[in-house]
């Protein structure tokens, strides 16, 4: 192989690796939002059940 063949293969390798980051990184975002979601529907129906048990 000659060096330009090893270098233009780096920057594949180097471009893929930067895609599967930010690919990463936008997921654990999705994740955080989704966590932040869920807790946001358990303290509703926490609230919910609250309200419920005190009216019987």
């Amino acid at each position: 192989m000659t060096l330009i063949e090893v270098m233009v293969a780096l920057a594949i390798i180097v471009g893929v690796v930067m895609v599967a980051y930010q690919y990463h990184e936008m997921m654990i975002m999705s994740n955080r939002e989704l966590l932040l979601q869920q807790e946001n529907l358990l303290t509703d129906e926490n609230q919910f059940d609250q309200n419920y048990v005190m009216e019987f």
